[in-house]
């Protein structure tokens, strides 16, 4: 996200006390209990993310313009103090999951046109992720020979966080003879050293494989939209 948000120039930015019941909404996004300021007053949220980066910060509300007719009064948002962390230049983090404070729980009434659209499912990792019900993957166009339990006894995540797309051994398997098949003309690698293999617990759809569509998260309706041609 960019630019910096500084509220000390801003005219409707309100810090959110820690005495009250939104700053008790911050526990099921966090997973921490919110603090107090040292004088008692401001809610300080810790928010620690998979790859170990963090923020910590206040969280207050502000008035959120999209366009000229689509405007958020009280916006409820974190403005980091402390963060640290695989950033790279970004200026904070947009945060999209299923809970009530998320970007899109906040602005979920909005339509869409032009997107096909499957309903989002609940994952029992977390009831904060976003599910889909992923029942089979294709290779050029030819459908892999993959039984739907591998994805549905795990469940599978859509998630713009994560990079590469995460498979099931038995789906991975499966896409990996394929791709191997098709380039054979092509030596492989040798294998590194000192590796390990990790049994992933569920599906993860990344965002490697959400490039150039548009994706839309239609909270309100229980689902998830797809259209080509959101970004070049």
């Amino acid at each position: 996200m960019e630019p910096l948000f500084d509220p000390s120039i801003s005219t409707s930015y309100v810090n959110i006390s820690c005495k009250s019941n939104v700053c008790s909404q911050l526990t099921t996004v966090t997973h921490k209990i919110p603090r107090c300021s040292t004088d008692n007053s401001t809610c300080i949220y810790d928010m620690q993310y998979g790859d170990k980066s963090f923020s910590v910060g206040y969280f207050g509300k502000e008035r959120l313009t999209l366009t000229l007719t689509e405007v958020f009064d009280e916006f409820l948002s974190g403005c980091g103090q402390i963060n640290q962390g695989n950033f790279g230049s970004s200026a904070g983090f947009l945060g999209l999951g299923r809970h009530n404070i998320s970007f899109v729980q906040q602005t979920a009434n909005k339509a869409f046109k032009h997107v096909k659209f499957t309903p989002l499912t609940t994952v029992s990792q977390d009831p904060s992720f976003y599910g889909l019900n992923l029942v089979s993957i294709g290779v050029g166009g030819h459908k892999l020979w993959i039984s739907p339990s591998v994805f549905l006894s795990s469940g599978t995540i859509i998630d713009k966080g994560t990079v590469i797309t995460r498979l099931p051994v038995a789906a991975y398997s499966a896409l990996r003879d394929v791709f191997r098949q098709a380039m054979t003309k092509y030596p492989l690698t040798q294998a590194l050293s000192g590796g390990l293999k990790l049994k992933l617990d569920a599906t993860v759809l990344g965002n490697v494989q959400q490039k150039t569509f548009e994706v839309v998260y239609d909270v309100a309706g229980g689902r998830v939209g797809f259209a080509r041609g959101g970004c070049l």
